[in-house]
């Protein structure tokens, strides 16, 4: 679902360099967020056991904040790809409530997790020669 709206997206906005750019910077603030998130949920688990009190809390606050930042991003994203969907009469790529943040956090999960399930299985040698 995701995947064939982005591939038209793209094929919309064909010839235009400036907007395929911000296509490609919007998409990857998406697995941005779902890896800020993953990499907290690592940390946590480690920094307990490395840290103490003051250092302990201040690298939990760090972490917060850096997934609050790329979480920011995202909803950033989802309306600017939109906005450039209306631009060029696409399908808009994010169907949700940008207010919902768990909403847009989902959408993340699950267009990374399209995108990768549908992932180009070749070499680079090949995925050149395709070109």
């Amino acid at each position: 679902m995701y995947r064939d709206r982005f591939k038209r997206l793209v094929c919309s906005a064909k010839g235009d360099a400036d907007v395929l750019s911000i296509i490609e910077d919007a998409m990857n603030s998406f697995s941005h967020y779902v890896n800020t998130v993953y990499s907290m949920e690592i940390h946590l688990q480690t920094l307990r056991f490395r840290l103490e009190g003051d250092a302990y809390r201040d690298a939990v606050m760090e972490l917060d904040r850096r997934r609050h930042s790329a979480h920011e991003a995202a909803i950033a994203s989802c309306a600017v790809i939109n906005r450039v969907a209306d631009r060029i009469g696409a399908r808009h790529l994010y169907t949700g409530n940008l207010e919902n943040r768990y909403e847009v956090a989902e959408f993340c999960v699950a267009i990374v997790d399209e995108m990768f399930r549908g992932r180009t299985m070749c070499t680079i040698s090949e995925l050149l020669k395709s070109a």
